[in-house]
């Protein structure tokens, strides 16, 4: 298996900390390397956690502005994946997971994502219901 040929990535707040809490500079470097070349990107729902947090910050929103405002194509998206849950609950305030995945599918992204959970809604739950490629980091570097 390997990666899809997608324009560029997604990835969202709890998965990018844990990489850097890792402290596995191969998987530092290629998310720093990634996001230079303008292919790895952040929601803007989750701007204010990667500011607040040290590690990310200079990486994802000083050196890069990696953070991926979203269009009108973006916006349709969302308003589609909001009126379907596909069978679970949407945690309140989870925006930022279907802002993920709504940009993913507007403009050919994959998503890099730990985060899943048995109950509720998360960005797996919405790629998988909308053909969007996405991997857990653990996947994703496996791949490449």
């Amino acid at each position: 298996m390997s990666l899809p040929d997608v324009q560029g990535s997604m990835i969202d707040y709890r998965t990018a900390d844990a990489i850097f809490l890792s402290q596995n500079n191969l998987r530092i470097a290629h998310c720093i390397s990634l996001c230079q070349d303008g292919r790895l990107y952040i929601c803007h729902h989750e701007e204010q956690l990667f500011k607040k947090n040290g590690s990310l910050k200079l990486p994802f929103i000083e050196d890069n502005s990696c953070i991926f405002e979203p269009d009108d194509d973006v916006y349709g998206k969302c308003h589609a994946m909001t009126a379907n849950s596909h069978g679970k609950p949407r945690l309140a305030g989870n925006d930022a997971a279907i802002f993920i995945a709504a940009t993913a599918a507007a403009k050919d992204f994959g998503v890099i994502s730990d985060h899943q959970s048995p109950r509720f809604h998360t960005v797996h739950d919405f790629c998988t219901a909308y053909g969007v490629p996405i991997y857990t980091a653990d996947q994703y570097f496996a791949l490449i």
